[in-house]
């Protein structure tokens, strides 16, 4: 992957609760580059550069640099990699499946 487009998944160094949207990135076979603040202080300078892309970062994010967007939160994620990285099927085909995956989702 060239670095003009890069995608970085950031969240602290740990599985937990955003596990889900690498599973999501593995599936659809998104290359992307992981990374975790060490502390605190380094999320602080972290989230003080991006806040210019997103006044509402937080961590979890994912950065696209081919498009500069920034976007913070599990499902927000998960939508946006499903949208732009061709897994709209993973959305669901009715209203009935929309409801279902989110509800997996969450």
């Amino acid at each position: 992957m060239s670095n003009q487009n890069q995608v970085e998944f950031c969240y602290w160094p740990v599985k937990y609760r955003c596990e889900y949207i690498r599973w999501i990135l593995a599936f659809l076979k998104v290359e992307f580059k992981e990374t975790a603040p060490r502390d605190s202080n380094e999320w602080g300078l972290m989230k003080t550069k991006l806040s210019p892309l997103n006044p509402l970062v937080n961590l979890p994010f994912l950065r696209d640099s081919s498009s500069e967007k920034v976007i913070s939160e599990c499902d927000a994620i998960s939508l946006a990699v499903a949208l732009r990285y061709g897994g709209k099927d993973l959305l669901g085909k009715d209203g009935a499946e929309i409801i279902m995956h989110r509800s997996i989702q969450e």
